[in-house]
Formats: structure tokens, sequence, C-alpha cells
């Protein structure tokens, strides 16, 4: 009886302790220590010793689960995933781990094991500079030109698998923030070993992996020879033209540090390169401040590219300093201010397509634009995986005048003047509590106020339309706050917002109130995403609320490393443009004015876009195709009349349907052995709507057809050929039924077309290039211009300098034509005589001091 008892209390003691035991779980996340993506199938492996006790792997979330049934003060976790560095640490008497796994080549016997010259992992990919640079390559963004699955286009504008990147970091920071075109044009492409392209990027550390983006960023990795010191540019071109005297200076001072990162740069030019260029910005994921405005300063766009017959006189200085504060934080402050002043003479004749008859505006312009902007910002942000803050002030002044003189149809001067202030702070926070819930909370404060106006003939027309004698002025205060709470303890993730906003203005004040429910499924490699918007605005001063609700459904599909493919569809009732509040007539030009009907403008639009995507590292392929279907119901749509010489538009809420259908496909595709890069972009876009011309409805459809080819192909390292071109085409058509034959007016498709190839040579201290680039423009379909000109320069390295000769613009021809269609009008542009007449066959000699 006795042993029977003492058998027992010994087996109820062990299983009791196995029992217990078996309930201790370790847990945890397996994520990428410089992207913060999560990484699947990771080995998880608990050791004792040399002896595997528990084993594991990662699931699709990058989270594991292991079940321990033994002591584990005394045990080890190991991490391991191919391409990263293994973790190791002793587990103690924790049961939760974050491990950050530390990207590295794999190595075998010493010897660097990588796929070509570009190589990935999931939706980062890395291209090894050393494989694409060549001897004349001057800047990152030359570098960028060679690299397969990116196009760079004339203005320094870069995209990734045909969507333009967002900002680009240099050593994991970034120090423009979304001025990308500053590092792009001033870091030396001989300094680059690396270039990441961050795919989907989500710039918040501890919402990597959980709220999904769009954005693609690059990163450069310097060559260690370019860290840790000052880099000092300066050059000086001096040259000449039929008009005079040409020149361009620039220098700039680069430091890349650890601890700090610095550039400055002073840059003037007058022959037309678009120096200013590098002030635009990039995706900024910061709410910013409204920007309504009544008028907009008239800019010419030409096929003819821009370097061609762009004359002006521009000056940029900018100065970026970056302190890195900790592992996780860093302090940025920038300055940034561009001078730009433009001639342009332009001769044209647009046609208005009426109902009765056509109107036919002839115009001879020669007008002289002086523009600046001041930009000044100071930037804090703490960027951990378990939290984020990010603070930023930002300051910006920009004036614009334009004074041009007008012949033709009309007799007038015209004078346009605009000066804007904003100032305004970003409040980011991101936590993520014990519990592994985030929190979330986003806000911005700030000012804003637009001085414009317009006068004709010395006196002030819009003064007098309006009865008073005041210029256009806009000003408001804007406030918004939003916050955020995402909870992931369940196989649905939830995400859920509430937020308000405050719009104080001289147009129409009004405020919003939201909150959007979201919801998130992962069912192996298709995640399905819901949220569910809704809004309400309202309007203090006619004690009116407007209900704005919606709808948006996406599904990824994950097929492989290759393949990926992402369905969204969103339905959504939209507030339009503020200005539409603004109830005076006022003149946007010296032939046009602008009234607004007494209402409220909103849009019913559904959305759907198809893309996929396809991509080979190991072959240089990429792919990427996009088909976006537009529906919308709109409840107003604006009129057009003539009276006394005058075009008169007016805001009518008179609802109407709108449509546009669209597929863009890009395609680019790299040679490893004979140093190739060929790419084409092909895109078609059919829109369709709706505008009242003389009291009778006019429907229109409008299409546009636009195909890019390019190639460059360097056999040897001494030689390379090169070949850019486009070709677009246009054409409408407009009646009282578009979807009938026979009552439907329809313009002839004209062809606007460009191709330009170039050739270098490189021999030791000798460069020699030439480039010829031809242009046919259709006026009419029985008319076309065409024009060719060519390029040429040699330069020759000294030890510390290099000279450089160059002869633009030979064969100039003395005018230039294109058409360019609208949905119901036509313009045609008959000479550009100053511009392109003027700026011909010069001469210029380059000192660069290296």
């Amino acid at each position: 009886m006795y042993r029977q008892i003492l058998c027992f209390i010994v087996l109820w003691a062990f299983f009791s302790s196995f029992r217990g035991n078996a309930q201790q779980t370790l847990s945890g996340t397996v994520n990428d220590a410089a992207t913060g993506q999560l990484l699947e199938a990771a080995n998880v492996v608990v050791l004792r010793g040399d002896r595997t006790v528990a084993f594991t792997i990662s699931n699709e979330k990058g989270e594991f689960l292991i079940p321990l049934n033994v002591p584990a003060d005394t045990l080890i976790l190991s991490v391991s995933s191919m391409g990263y560095e293994s973790f190791s640490e002793r587990i103690g008497d924790r049961s939760n781990f974050t491990v950050r796994l530390v990207p590295s080549p794999i190595r075998l016997k010493e010897v660097t094991i990588r796929p070509g010259r570009i190589w990935g992992r999931s939706d980062t990919i890395r291209y090894d500079a050393s494989k694409f640079l060549r001897e004349n390559d001057k800047t990152v963004e030359d570098l960028m030109r060679r690299l397969p699955g990116i196009q760079v286009d004339d203005d320094g504008k870069i995209q990734y698998r045909g969507k333009e990147i967002g900002t680009m970091y240099v050593e994991g920071l970034d120090l423009m923030d979304s001025r990308y075109k500053s590092v792009s044009r001033n870091l030396s492409a001989q300094s680059v070993k690396e270039v990441e392209v961050l795919d989907n990027h989500q710039r918040i550390k501890s919402l990597a992996g959980i709220i999904p983006t769009d954005i693609a960023d690059i990163n450069i990795k310097l060559k260690d020879n370019f860290k840790d010191k000052w880099t000092f540019k300066p050059k000086v071109s001096a040259g000449f033209s039929s008009e005079g005297f040409l020149y361009e200076a620039e220098a700039n001072a680069l430091q890349i540090a650890r601890k700090s990162q610095s550039l400055y740069a002073l840059k003037l030019s007058n022959t037309g390169n678009g120096i200013t260029k590098e002030g635009d910005k990039g995706i900024d994921d910061m709410p910013g401040l409204p920007d309504y405005r009544l008028l907009y300063s008239g800019t010419i766009s030409a096929p003819l590219k821009e370097n061609r017959w762009l004359f002006d006189d521009a000056a940029l200085t900018t100065a970026n300093r970056l302190y890195r504060l900790g592992e996780d934080s860093r302090l940025k402050m920038n300055a940034f201010y561009t001078q730009d002043h433009i001639k342009q003479e332009v001769n044209s004749v647009t046609s208005y397509f009426n109902p009765n008859d056509t109107l036919m505006i002839e115009e001879n312009k020669s007008s002289y634009q002086r523009g600046r902007l001041l930009n000044l910002f100071a930037d804090y942000e703490d960027n951990a995986v378990t939290h984020y803050l990010r603070n930023k002030l930002d300051f910006q002044f920009e004036e614009n005048r334009s004074n041009t003189g007008i012949g033709g149809s009309y007799h007038v001067s015209q004078y346009q003047r605009e000066e804007s202030l904003t100032l305004q702070d970003n409040l980011s926070v991101t936590r993520t509590l014990a519990n592994k819930d985030i929190w979330q909370m986003r806000s911005v404060l700030g000012y804003w106020r637009r001085w414009q106006q317009l006068k004709f003939n010395g006196y002030d027309r819009q003064a007098q339309l309006n009865g008073h004698d005041q210029p256009m002025l806009l000003e408001g205060l804007y406030a918004r706050a939003e916050s955020g709470w995402i909870i992931r303890r369940t196989e649905v993730r939830q995400h859920y917002t509430v937020g308000a906003s405050v719009d104080l203005n001289n147009l129409k004040n009004h405020h919003r109130l939201w909150v959007t429910p979201a919801y998130e499924y992962l069912f192996k490699s298709l995640t399905f995403r819901m949220s569910a918007p809704l809004q309400a605005v309202l309007f203090p001063g006619d004690k009116e609320v407007l209900y704005l609700a919606g709808l948006t459904f996406r599904t990824d599909y994950k097929i492989n490393y290759a393949w990926n493919a992402r369905l969204s569809a969103r339905y959504g009732k939209e507030l339009n443009d503020i200005t539409a509040f603004y109830l005076k007539p006022y003149f946007t030009d010296y032939r046009t004015t602008m009234e607004n009907e007494t209402g409220i403008p909103v849009t019913d639009k559904q959305l759907y876009t198809l893309r996929t995507e396809y991509k080979n590292t190991l072959q240089e392929f990429f792919v990427t195709a996009d088909l976006t279907v537009s529906r919308s119901r709109v409840n107003h749509t604006l009129e057009q009349s003539v009276r006394d010489n005058i075009f008169w538009w007016t805001r009518r809420y008179i609802p109407h349907r709108e449509s546009s259908y669209g597929i863009n496909t890009v395609v680019s595709k790299g040679f490893f052995d004979i140093n190739t890069k060929v790419s084409a972009e092909v895109s078609y876009w059919y829109n369709q709507s709706a505008q009242i011309r003389e009291g009778v409805w006019m429907p229109f459809s409008f299409r546009t057809l636009m195909i890019k080819p390019s190639f460059s192909i360097s056999l040897t390292r001494q030689a390379e050929m090169a070949y850019n071109g486009e070709l677009r085409r246009q054409w409408s058509s407009f009646g009282d039924n578009p979807d009938k034959s026979g009552q439907v007016a329809s313009l002839s498709g004209l062809w606007n077309m460009s191709h330009k190839g170039s050739f270098y040579y490189m021999q030791r201290r000798l460069d020699l290039s030439a480039s010829a680039e031809y242009f046919r423009n259709e006026i009419t379909p029985d008319h076309s211009v065409n024009l060719l000109f060519m390029d040429v320069a040699a330069s020759y390295k000294f030890p510390r300098m290099t000279l450089q000769l160059q002869l633009n613009n030979l064969l100039n021809h003395g005018d230039y034509s294109y058409t360019v269609y609208h949905p119901l009008s036509l313009y045609s542009s008959l000479e550009l005589l100053t511009l392109l007449g003027q700026k011909v066959k010069h001469k210029k000699l380059t000192f660069v001091k290296v």
C-alpha cells in the first residue's frame, strides 16, 4: 500500500513538472536590422552547449514560437538566415525576443558569392556600382541612368519600375529630405560603392511590415576612402553665342561621416541647364498645409528638350547639415534658395471648338519672368524599432513676377505678381506597447499667406472687375491632428484612426472630423486589407454638414520572390477645389475670367488599379504593368462663353459623369556580358468628360499614347553608345453623342517625337563625345517640322584639373513649331525665335578643379 502511494506521488510530481515546463514558451520576431523588414523562414534554434534542445522557423510575419520542457536559464537562443550574420544570446529569464539580423554577403573560403551585378532580397535590390561605372560618369545621376530597372528623365526625376522615388539616403541617412536631386547632382559617381533600392519602404522602423507603403527610396553606400572627409569641387565655364556671353559656375563641399553629413553648394548659370530643379521636392510623408491659389504662372512646355530653348539667368545656393545624435536619432538643418530669370518669346495659334464654329486666337508673346524661393527647416527624428518621434519646423517664402507684351488678336501688356509665405510645424509620434499594440499620433499646425495681383496696360483691371482697389489676398490658419491605434493580438490586424482639422481662411472656413477603421488579414501569400473612412465636413458660417463616406479594398499577392501582384478598389466622396468658394469674378489672364456659382463641389469617385511586377536580379530583368480604371460622378462642370472679346469660364453645378482608363508598362533589361541596358515605357490613356460651350452641352473624349525606348551599350571600357527616344500621339473627339459614329467631330491624331543618339570615347586622359538629336513634330496631318541638332565635346584631364571644350546646338534652326491637343482646343506654337534662334553654336571652356 505504501509503495503504491509513493509511486503515485512520484508519478504525479513528474507529470506536474513536465506539464509546468511545457507551458514555458519562447516567442519573438526576426527582422532585417537595416530595413526593418520582417524575415520569413529564419532558423531559430535553442541550444544547450552544442546540443539542440528545440528548433523552429519564423513564419511569413517574421514571428516564431518555441515551447520548452526544460529550464531556460542555461539555454542559448541562436537565429540564422542566409545572407545575414548569425544572432546568439543567452535566454536567462526572458520569454520574448526581438531579433535584428545584420545583412552580410555569403562567403565561402574567403570568396564573396554574388549573382552578377545585381542581387536582392525581398523588396531590397542592390547594384554593384563598380560594374556599371564609367570614367565619364560625373554624378550619381549619371550612374543611375545605367542601372536596369531605374529611369532618369531630362529633369533629373528618378523612377524605379515606373514610380518616382521618394528620397535618397546616403549611408542610411536622409540629409536632403525629399530634395533628392541635390544629392544625385552633387555627389560624385566615383565615390559610390553600392546602390540600394528600398521598394515599398516603410520609413518608420516600428511600422515596418505592419503598415504598407508604396514608396520606393534609394540608399547610396560609399567607398571607404570617401567617408569621414570633406570633398570640394569647383567648376568654372565660359563661352559665347549670338546672344552674348555665357557662363556656368559652381562649387560644392560635401562631407559624409558616421556621425554627421554636410552639403554646401553654390551654382550660377545663364545657359539654361535647369539648376533650379534641384529645389523640386519628391514624395514627403509629412502632412502639409493647404495650397489655395487663384492664379497660376504661365510657363511653356514644348516637345523640344528644355536645354535647347530655355534661356535664363539662374542661381542656386543650399546649406545642409545633419548630426547623428545616437544610433537611431538625428538632427538636421537645411537652407535652400533659388533664383531664376527667364526670357520667352512665342508665337502661337489656339483653336477653341464650339458647337457652331471654331474660334481662333493668335498670340505673339514676349515675356520676362523672375522667381525666387527661400526654404528653411529644422528636423529632429528618433527612429527606433520600438518607438518613433519626429518634429519638423518649416518656413518657406516664394515670389514670382512676370511682364508680358502681347500682340496678335489682342494688344496688351500684362503684369502678374505673386508672393506666398508658409510657416508650419509637423509632429509625428509612434509607440509600441508591451502587448505589441502600436499607438500613433500625427499633427500639423501652420499659417499660410498668398498675395496675387494681375494688371493690364498699367492699370488694375482685376480691381475694376471686382469693384475695389485691393489685389487678391488669400490667407489662413490650419491645424490637423490624428491618432491611431494598431491591434496585433489576433489573426486579423486592426487599425483605428480618428482625427480632426481646423481650416480658417478667407475663402470658406470649414472643419473636418473623421474616423477610419481598417483591417488586415494575412493568408499564406495573400494579404487582404480593407478600410471604411467616414468624414464629416462642417461649414460653421452656413451651419451645414457634408458627410463623405468611402470604402477601400486591397489585395497583395506575393507569388514568389520574382512575381508580385496588387489589386485595389476604392470608392469615396470627395470635397473638391476650395477656390470654388471664391464668388467674385476675377481675371486669370488678360483675356480670361473665372467666376463660381454658389455651391459645394463634390465628386463620387470609383478607382480600380491592378499592378503586376516581375523582377529577376540574376537576369537583370524588370517588368511592371499598371492598369487603372476610374469612374466619377461630378456635381459641377465649367461653361465657356465669349462676351466682349473676353473668355468667361463659369463653374455650374450640373451633375455629369467622367471616366478614364489607362495602362502603363515599363520594361528594363540589363546584359552583364556586354554592359548593355535596354528599357522601354509604353502608356495609353483614355479620358471622357464634358463641358458647356456657349450654352450647349459638349461631351468629349481625349486619348494619349506615349512610347519611350532607350538603350546604352559599352562593348569596351573605352567606348559607349546610347539612344533615347520619345514618341507621343494625342487625339480627341467631341459632340452631342460620342458613342455613335456620325455624330462626333474627330480630330486626327498628331505625332510629336524625338530621337537622340550619343557616342562616347574614353582613353586615359582624353574623353570625346558626340550626340545628334532629331525632332519631328506634326503641325497638321499634312504638315510636319523636322529639326536636327548636334553637340560635340572634348575634355583632357590634368592631374588636378580638367579642361573641356563644348560646341552645342550645331546645325541650329531659327524657328521651331509644334501642336498640342487639349480636350476642346488645339494649341500650335509657331516659332521660338529668341529662345532657340539666339542660343546657338556657343563654345564653352570648362575648368574643373579636382
